[in-house]
Protein backbone atom coordinates (compact mmCIF):
# COMPACT_ATOMS: atom_id res chain seq x y z
CA UNK A 1 0.00 0.00 0.00
CA UNK A 2 1.21 3.42 -0.72
CA UNK A 3 0.99 6.79 1.11
CA UNK A 4 -0.24 10.21 0.12
CA UNK A 5 0.42 13.41 0.65
CA UNK A 6 -2.87 14.64 2.54
CA UNK A 7 -2.00 18.54 2.80
CA UNK A 8 0.24 21.13 1.00
CA UNK A 9 4.30 22.34 0.27
CA UNK A 10 5.19 25.45 -0.38
CA UNK A 11 8.85 24.47 -1.36
CA UNK A 12 11.25 21.63 -1.66
CA UNK A 13 14.87 21.82 -1.71
CA UNK A 14 17.34 19.04 -2.70
CA UNK A 15 20.68 18.66 -2.38
CA UNK A 16 23.58 16.44 -4.15
CA UNK A 17 25.71 16.49 -1.18
CA UNK A 18 24.66 15.94 3.01
CA UNK A 19 24.67 19.32 4.52
CA UNK A 20 26.61 20.30 7.60
CA UNK A 21 25.27 21.79 10.63
CA UNK A 22 26.09 25.45 9.58
CA UNK A 23 24.44 24.69 6.31
CA UNK A 24 21.08 23.18 8.15
CA UNK A 25 21.05 26.19 10.28
CA UNK A 26 21.40 28.23 7.03
CA UNK A 27 18.83 26.56 6.19
CA UNK A 28 16.24 26.61 8.55
CA UNK A 29 16.98 30.55 8.98
CA UNK A 30 15.70 30.79 5.56
CA UNK A 31 12.41 28.79 6.26
CA UNK A 32 12.10 30.45 8.99
CA UNK A 33 12.02 34.03 7.95
CA UNK A 34 10.40 33.60 4.76
CA UNK A 35 7.48 31.52 6.14
CA UNK A 36 7.08 33.17 9.87
CA UNK A 37 7.73 29.59 11.37
CA UNK A 38 8.31 30.65 15.19
CA UNK A 39 10.53 28.12 16.27
CA UNK A 40 14.06 28.43 17.36
CA UNK A 41 16.87 26.45 16.83
CA UNK A 42 19.04 25.55 20.08
CA UNK A 43 22.39 27.32 21.30
CA UNK A 44 25.43 25.47 22.56
CA UNK A 45 28.65 25.74 23.82
CA UNK A 46 31.36 24.63 25.33
CA UNK A 47 32.53 26.76 28.24
CA UNK A 48 34.94 24.98 30.08
CA UNK A 49 37.90 24.52 29.01
CA UNK A 50 38.62 27.85 26.75
CA UNK A 51 39.88 28.04 23.25
CA UNK A 52 43.86 28.22 23.45
CA UNK A 53 44.04 26.68 27.23
CA UNK A 54 46.63 24.23 28.33
CA UNK A 55 45.39 21.03 30.45
CA UNK A 56 48.24 19.93 32.16
CA UNK A 57 47.09 16.13 33.09
CA UNK A 58 46.05 13.64 30.49
CA UNK A 59 43.78 12.22 32.40
CA UNK A 60 40.40 13.42 33.76
CA UNK A 61 39.93 16.57 32.05
CA UNK A 62 36.06 17.76 32.69
CA UNK A 63 34.37 19.38 29.55
CA UNK A 64 31.27 21.68 30.03
CA UNK A 65 28.83 22.09 27.40
CA UNK A 66 26.13 24.99 27.95
CA UNK A 67 23.16 24.22 26.15
CA UNK A 68 19.54 26.52 25.83
CA UNK A 69 16.42 25.58 24.26
CA UNK A 70 13.43 28.11 24.10
CA UNK A 71 11.40 24.70 23.03
CA UNK A 72 11.88 22.82 26.11
CA UNK A 73 14.86 20.27 27.00
CA UNK A 74 17.10 19.46 24.24
CA UNK A 75 17.09 15.52 23.32
CA UNK A 76 21.06 14.67 23.43
CA UNK A 77 24.30 16.31 23.70
CA UNK A 78 27.45 14.77 21.89
CA UNK A 79 31.11 15.46 22.72
CA UNK A 80 32.95 15.48 19.24
CA UNK A 81 37.31 15.32 20.00
CA UNK A 82 39.02 15.94 16.74
CA UNK A 83 35.64 15.37 14.22
CA UNK A 84 35.25 11.59 16.25
CA UNK A 85 31.92 11.49 18.82
CA UNK A 86 33.16 10.09 21.77
CA UNK A 87 30.09 10.46 24.48
CA UNK A 88 26.03 11.63 24.64
CA UNK A 89 24.43 12.55 27.23
CA UNK A 90 21.29 12.66 27.63
CA UNK A 91 20.10 15.35 30.51
CA UNK A 92 21.87 17.84 32.15
CA UNK A 93 24.54 17.94 33.70
CA UNK A 94 26.45 18.44 30.39
CA UNK A 95 29.99 17.08 31.54
CA UNK A 96 32.41 14.96 29.85
CA UNK A 97 35.29 13.54 31.89
CA UNK A 98 38.38 12.37 28.88
CA UNK A 99 41.78 11.22 28.79
CA UNK A 100 43.85 11.06 26.37
CA UNK A 101 46.85 8.74 25.14
CA UNK A 102 49.10 11.82 24.39
CA UNK A 103 50.32 15.14 24.32
CA UNK A 104 49.00 17.11 21.39
CA UNK A 105 46.18 19.97 20.57
CA UNK A 106 43.28 18.75 20.28
CA UNK A 107 39.34 20.26 18.82
CA UNK A 108 36.64 20.16 20.48
CA UNK A 109 33.06 20.27 19.81
CA UNK A 110 29.48 19.76 20.76
CA UNK A 111 26.70 18.97 19.19
CA UNK A 112 23.50 19.32 20.78
CA UNK A 113 19.85 17.66 19.06
CA UNK A 114 16.62 19.42 19.80
CA UNK A 115 13.10 17.75 20.33
CA UNK A 116 12.52 17.47 16.60
CA UNK A 117 16.10 15.86 15.65
CA UNK A 118 17.79 18.81 14.56
CA UNK A 119 21.34 19.30 15.74
CA UNK A 120 23.28 22.48 15.76
CA UNK A 121 26.88 22.48 16.38
CA UNK A 122 29.20 24.41 19.13
CA UNK A 123 31.96 26.67 17.91
CA UNK A 124 35.32 24.35 18.08
CA UNK A 125 37.67 24.86 21.26
CA UNK A 126 41.21 24.11 20.51
CA UNK A 127 43.19 23.01 23.92
CA UNK A 128 46.74 22.00 24.49
CA UNK A 129 47.00 18.84 26.50
CA UNK A 130 50.55 18.50 28.38
CA UNK A 131 52.21 15.68 30.92
CA UNK A 132 52.94 12.26 30.88
CA UNK A 133 50.94 9.35 30.48
CA UNK A 134 49.63 7.46 33.86
CA UNK A 135 51.48 4.06 34.88
CA UNK A 136 49.27 1.23 36.70
CA UNK A 137 50.79 -0.43 40.13
CA UNK A 138 48.47 -3.21 40.28
CA UNK A 139 47.40 -4.10 43.97
CA UNK A 140 46.62 -7.71 45.82
CA UNK A 141 43.09 -8.14 43.69
CA UNK A 142 44.63 -8.05 40.62
CA UNK A 143 45.08 -11.97 39.94
CA UNK A 144 45.87 -11.98 36.15
CA UNK A 145 47.34 -9.78 34.00
CA UNK A 146 48.63 -11.08 30.55
CA UNK A 147 50.27 -8.09 28.46
CA UNK A 148 51.73 -9.14 24.77
CA UNK A 149 54.35 -6.33 25.18
CA UNK A 150 55.97 -8.40 28.18
CA UNK A 151 56.17 -11.85 29.15
CA UNK A 152 55.63 -13.32 25.96
CA UNK A 153 57.75 -16.50 25.30
CA UNK A 154 58.08 -17.68 21.54
CA UNK A 155 59.71 -20.50 19.11
CA UNK A 156 60.56 -19.88 15.56
CA UNK A 157 56.99 -20.41 15.00
CA UNK A 158 54.87 -18.33 16.69
CA UNK A 159 53.87 -17.54 20.94
CA UNK A 160 54.26 -21.02 22.97
CA UNK A 161 53.66 -19.38 26.63
CA UNK A 162 51.88 -15.99 27.95
CA UNK A 163 53.45 -15.28 30.96
CA UNK A 164 51.06 -13.80 34.18
CA UNK A 165 52.26 -10.32 35.28
CA UNK A 166 50.39 -10.45 38.61
CA UNK A 167 52.33 -12.04 41.49
CA UNK A 168 50.07 -15.29 41.31
CA UNK A 169 52.17 -17.09 38.51
CA UNK A 170 48.88 -18.05 36.67
CA UNK A 171 50.90 -18.70 33.08
CA UNK A 172 49.02 -19.15 30.16
CA UNK A 173 50.55 -22.32 28.35
CA UNK A 174 50.14 -23.82 24.97
CA UNK A 175 47.13 -25.73 24.74
CA UNK A 176 47.33 -29.63 24.21
CA UNK A 177 47.53 -30.19 20.60
CA UNK A 178 47.44 -26.33 20.19
CA UNK A 179 49.70 -24.31 17.19
CA UNK A 180 51.75 -21.33 18.71
CA UNK A 181 49.71 -17.97 18.23
CA UNK A 182 51.16 -15.01 16.21
CA UNK A 183 52.76 -11.81 18.32
CA UNK A 184 51.75 -9.21 15.79
CA UNK A 185 53.43 -5.65 16.71
CA UNK A 186 52.84 -2.34 15.75
CA UNK A 187 48.80 -2.61 16.58
CA UNK A 188 46.97 -0.79 18.49
CA UNK A 189 49.15 2.55 19.10
CA UNK A 190 52.35 0.55 17.98
CA UNK A 191 52.26 -2.14 21.11
CA UNK A 192 51.63 -5.88 20.43
CA UNK A 193 48.46 -8.52 20.24
CA UNK A 194 48.22 -12.00 19.88
CA UNK A 195 46.69 -13.10 17.16
CA UNK A 196 44.29 -16.55 17.74
CA UNK A 197 43.08 -18.40 15.22
CA UNK A 198 40.82 -20.88 16.07
CA UNK A 199 41.24 -23.29 12.94
CA UNK A 200 44.55 -22.91 13.53
CA UNK A 201 44.11 -24.44 16.87
CA UNK A 202 45.05 -21.48 18.64
CA UNK A 203 44.73 -21.26 21.90
CA UNK A 204 46.01 -21.10 25.54
CA UNK A 205 45.40 -23.03 29.14
CA UNK A 206 46.22 -21.76 32.61
CA UNK A 207 46.18 -24.25 34.83
CA UNK A 208 43.64 -24.41 37.69
CA UNK A 209 44.63 -22.13 40.45
CA UNK A 210 42.85 -21.19 43.73
CA UNK A 211 43.12 -17.41 43.02
CA UNK A 212 41.24 -17.42 39.80
CA UNK A 213 38.42 -19.50 40.92
CA UNK A 214 36.70 -16.35 41.77
CA UNK A 215 33.27 -16.80 43.03
CA UNK A 216 31.97 -13.27 44.67
CA UNK A 217 32.92 -9.86 43.68
CA UNK A 218 34.84 -9.87 40.22
CA UNK A 219 35.99 -7.30 37.51
CA UNK A 220 37.53 -8.14 34.10
CA UNK A 221 39.57 -5.76 31.41
CA UNK A 222 40.90 -6.23 28.65
CA UNK A 223 41.99 -4.68 24.81
CA UNK A 224 40.57 -7.55 22.24
CA UNK A 225 40.19 -6.99 18.55
CA UNK A 226 37.26 -9.89 16.93
CA UNK A 227 38.65 -9.80 13.56
CA UNK A 228 35.65 -11.76 11.81
CA UNK A 229 31.92 -10.28 13.99
CA UNK A 230 29.28 -12.50 14.00
CA UNK A 231 30.98 -16.03 15.32
CA UNK A 232 31.52 -17.02 18.73
CA UNK A 233 34.75 -16.37 20.37
CA UNK A 234 36.01 -16.43 24.19
CA UNK A 235 38.75 -13.94 25.42
CA UNK A 236 38.71 -16.20 28.65
CA UNK A 237 36.85 -19.25 29.60
CA UNK A 238 36.40 -21.31 32.76
CA UNK A 239 34.34 -24.31 32.00
CA UNK A 240 32.48 -25.84 28.68
CA UNK A 241 29.03 -25.65 27.61
CA UNK A 242 28.40 -23.60 30.80
CA UNK A 243 31.16 -21.20 32.87
CA UNK A 244 32.41 -22.91 36.04
CA UNK A 245 32.59 -19.95 37.42
CA UNK A 246 33.23 -17.19 35.03
CA UNK A 247 33.59 -16.28 31.24
CA UNK A 248 33.78 -13.90 28.71
CA UNK A 249 32.25 -14.32 25.63
CA UNK A 250 31.47 -12.52 22.18
CA UNK A 251 28.55 -14.70 21.01
CA UNK A 252 27.79 -12.69 17.66
CA UNK A 253 27.23 -9.95 18.92
CA UNK A 254 27.53 -7.70 21.85
CA UNK A 255 30.29 -9.00 24.50
CA UNK A 256 28.80 -9.99 27.49
CA UNK A 257 30.23 -11.81 30.92
CA UNK A 258 28.86 -15.01 32.09
CA UNK A 259 28.89 -16.64 35.62
CA UNK A 260 27.31 -20.06 36.52
CA UNK A 261 28.11 -23.39 38.32
CA UNK A 262 28.85 -25.63 35.01
CA UNK A 263 24.99 -26.58 35.08
CA UNK A 264 23.29 -23.35 34.16
CA UNK A 265 24.38 -19.96 33.55
CA UNK A 266 23.86 -15.82 33.81
CA UNK A 267 24.64 -13.63 31.39
CA UNK A 268 23.45 -10.08 29.64
CA UNK A 269 20.97 -10.45 27.16
CA UNK A 270 22.11 -9.61 23.71
CA UNK A 271 21.43 -5.68 25.00
CA UNK A 272 24.83 -3.44 24.16
CA UNK A 273 27.28 -2.53 21.73
CA UNK A 274 28.03 -5.01 19.35
CA UNK A 275 31.81 -5.11 18.25
CA UNK A 276 33.08 -4.11 14.55
CA UNK A 277 35.59 -5.97 12.25
CA UNK A 278 38.96 -5.08 13.03
CA UNK A 279 38.27 -2.42 16.24
CA UNK A 280 40.02 -2.93 19.09
CA UNK A 281 37.93 -2.15 21.79
CA UNK A 282 38.74 -1.80 25.61
CA UNK A 283 36.59 -3.79 27.39
CA UNK A 284 35.56 -3.39 31.33
CA UNK A 285 33.18 -5.33 33.28
CA UNK A 286 32.70 -4.75 37.09
CA UNK A 287 30.43 -6.50 39.72
CA UNK A 288 29.79 -5.43 43.17
CA UNK A 289 27.15 -7.37 44.86
CA UNK A 290 24.87 -8.17 42.30
CA UNK A 291 25.05 -5.01 39.94
CA UNK A 292 27.39 -6.16 37.29
CA UNK A 293 28.36 -2.94 34.72
CA UNK A 294 30.18 -3.32 31.36
CA UNK A 295 31.97 0.00 30.10
CA UNK A 296 33.34 -0.11 26.37
CA UNK A 297 36.06 2.27 25.94
CA UNK A 298 35.25 4.18 28.71
CA UNK A 299 31.45 4.82 27.87
CA UNK A 300 28.49 2.90 29.77
CA UNK A 301 27.26 0.43 27.83
CA UNK A 302 24.65 -1.92 30.27
CA UNK A 303 24.25 -3.16 33.73
CA UNK A 304 22.56 -6.07 34.93
CA UNK A 305 21.30 -7.95 38.12
CA UNK A 306 23.71 -10.86 38.38
CA UNK A 307 21.91 -13.09 41.00
CA UNK A 308 23.44 -16.92 40.45
CA UNK A 309 26.36 -17.98 42.76
CA UNK A 310 28.88 -18.88 40.95
CA UNK A 311 30.58 -22.45 41.55
CA UNK A 312 33.84 -23.48 40.47
CA UNK A 313 31.98 -27.13 39.63
CA UNK A 314 34.97 -29.71 40.17
CA UNK A 315 37.55 -27.41 41.98
CA UNK A 316 39.55 -27.70 38.83
CA UNK A 317 38.43 -25.55 36.35
CA UNK A 318 41.34 -23.90 33.86
CA UNK A 319 41.23 -21.15 32.08
CA UNK A 320 41.41 -21.28 28.49
CA UNK A 321 42.06 -18.10 26.65
CA UNK A 322 40.78 -17.83 23.38
CA UNK A 323 38.40 -20.70 23.39
CA UNK A 324 36.26 -22.93 26.02
CA UNK A 325 36.98 -26.58 27.02
CA UNK A 326 34.16 -27.82 24.70
CA UNK A 327 35.90 -25.81 21.85
CA UNK A 328 32.51 -24.80 21.12
CA UNK A 329 32.66 -22.72 17.49
CA UNK A 330 36.20 -22.71 17.91
CA UNK A 331 36.73 -23.27 14.43
CA UNK A 332 35.11 -20.00 12.99
CA UNK A 333 37.23 -18.00 16.38
CA UNK A 334 39.32 -15.05 15.18
CA UNK A 335 40.62 -13.06 18.29
CA UNK A 336 43.32 -10.72 18.57
CA UNK A 337 43.87 -9.95 21.90
CA UNK A 338 46.57 -7.34 23.70
CA UNK A 339 46.07 -7.30 26.94
CA UNK A 340 43.54 -9.02 30.49
CA UNK A 341 43.54 -8.07 33.35
CA UNK A 342 40.97 -10.07 36.02
CA UNK A 343 40.23 -9.15 39.52
CA UNK A 344 38.98 -10.70 42.63
CA UNK A 345 36.91 -7.36 43.50
CA UNK A 346 34.56 -5.21 41.72
CA UNK A 347 36.21 -1.64 40.66
CA UNK A 348 34.53 1.33 41.42
CA UNK A 349 35.00 4.92 41.71
CA UNK A 350 38.86 5.33 41.59
CA UNK A 351 40.41 1.66 40.84
CA UNK A 352 38.20 1.97 37.79
CA UNK A 353 39.25 4.96 36.76
CA UNK A 354 42.51 3.88 36.93
CA UNK A 355 42.63 0.83 35.21
CA UNK A 356 40.41 2.63 32.14
CA UNK A 357 43.40 5.82 32.16
CA UNK A 358 46.09 3.11 31.91
CA UNK A 359 44.67 1.16 29.23
CA UNK A 360 43.73 4.23 27.21
CA UNK A 361 46.80 5.74 27.50
CA UNK A 362 48.77 2.67 26.01
CA UNK A 363 46.54 1.73 23.41
CA UNK A 364 45.93 4.93 22.54
CA UNK A 365 42.58 5.58 22.77
CA UNK A 366 40.85 8.92 24.21
CA UNK A 367 38.23 7.59 27.16
CA UNK A 368 35.37 9.80 28.01
CA UNK A 369 33.41 9.15 31.11
CA UNK A 370 29.93 10.99 31.31
CA UNK A 371 30.08 12.66 34.56
CA UNK A 372 25.70 12.16 34.59
CA UNK A 373 26.10 8.28 34.77
CA UNK A 374 23.03 6.74 35.44
CA UNK A 375 22.18 5.66 39.15
CA UNK A 376 23.45 2.03 40.82
CA UNK A 377 21.41 -0.09 42.77
CA UNK A 378 22.02 -3.46 44.71
CA UNK A 379 20.20 -5.17 47.22
CA UNK A 380 22.39 -5.87 50.16
CA UNK A 381 20.35 -7.20 52.59
CA UNK A 382 18.85 -9.96 52.43
CA UNK A 383 21.37 -12.16 50.65
CA UNK A 384 21.24 -14.32 47.71
CA UNK A 385 20.91 -17.96 49.10
CA UNK A 386 19.69 -16.67 52.37
CA UNK A 387 16.56 -18.38 54.20
CA UNK A 388 14.29 -16.19 55.92
CA UNK A 389 12.42 -17.00 58.82
CA UNK A 390 8.68 -16.02 59.16
CA UNK A 391 6.60 -13.82 56.77
CA UNK A 392 8.32 -10.22 57.21
CA UNK A 393 11.20 -9.54 56.06
CA UNK A 394 12.73 -5.99 55.48
CA UNK A 395 14.70 -5.62 52.49
CA UNK A 396 17.45 -3.11 52.21
CA UNK A 397 19.06 -1.50 49.01
CA UNK A 398 22.02 0.57 48.38
CA UNK A 399 21.67 3.40 45.99
CA UNK A 400 24.12 5.59 44.56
Amino acid sequence: AGAALDGGMAELLLYNTALDSSDITAVWNYFTNKYDIQYSLPTVAITSPTTGSTNSDLTNMTVTVAVADTQGPVASVQLFIDGTRLATAIAPPYQFTVSFASPGTRTLTAVATDALGISVRSAPVSVTISGAPPTYTPGSNLKLWLEANVGVVTNGSGVIEWDDQSSNNNNALLGAGASPSVLVTNTPNGQPSIHMLGANYNYFVIPNSANLEITGDIATAMVIQDNVPGQATFPWFQGGAYPSPNGFSILGGPPTFMRGNGVSQQEYDNAGTWVSAGVYLVILATQTGTTMTQYLDGNFDKTASFTLTPVDGAGNSPMYIGTRSDFYAFGTSDLSIAEIMIFNTGLQGTNMTNVQNYLATKYGFVVPSEVNQPPTAAITSPTTGSTIAGSNATVTIAAA
